[in-house]
């Protein structure tokens, strides 16, 4: 047990085959109760640059604390930043998953992910597990994985999720814990407002 398994709450538990299922909307509520834990401020729909445009593709949802001063155009640093996609996510999807987390990151060590969800708000799977479900979601989250480790620094330092590890409490203490780290340093750095 983690100091960390209050987090999960009453989420999951959509059917007796997927009770470690998570929809969209529980991902963002974890990693909304991640963001209070570290002390920062919690965005959907960031830009993953001040150039980015007002239509541009936006990062699902980013910790971020705010600059003593805008650095390279930008009010709010980045603690972690996090895309959220369907288990069966198609490879440019996830390629644009990859680049703009590349570009938030501006180059700084922050912790990035594609957690992928497996479940409807309705407790139904949107993708048709067939007989071995768990065998698929393995399968599918391997090959995620490979095409993350496959591209160059930073992007392979990107990595995949699978919605039933938050539940676990494990994975979100540690992308709290580093947040926290990145938080006290740019703290130290007098780069916090």
């Amino acid at each position: 047990m983690t100091a960390y398994d209050h987090f999960a709450g009453d989420f999951g538990g959509h059917t007796a085959d997927f009770s470690d299922a998570l929809t969209l909307f529980e991902v963002g509520a974890l990693l909304a109760r991640g963001a209070r834990a570290v002390g920062c401020e919690f965005f959907t729909e960031f830009p993953p640059s001040p150039t980015a445009g007002r239509r541009g593709r936006r990062i699902d949802f980013v910790w971020a604390v705010r600059a003593h001063q805008p650095e390279n155009g930008r009010r709010w640093l980045p603690l972690a930043a996090f895309e959220v996609e369907g288990l069966d996510v198609p490879a440019g999807s996830l390629e644009q998953d990859v680049e703009r987390l590349a570009e938030l990151a501006h180059g700084e060590e922050i912790p990035m992910s594609v957690i992928l969800y497996r479940t409807t708000e309705t407790g139904w799977m949107f993708w048709n597990p067939g007989p071995a479900p768990k065998a698929r979601e393995d399968q599918l989250l391997e090959l995620v994985r490979s095409r993350l480790a496959a591209r160059p620094p930073p992007c392979g330092s990107v990595e995949a999720v699978l919605d039933r590890e938050l539940l676990q409490g494990k994975r979100l203490a540690r992308w709290v814990d580093q947040a926290r780290t990145r938080f006290e340093a740019l703290r130290l750095a007098g780069r916090l407002a």
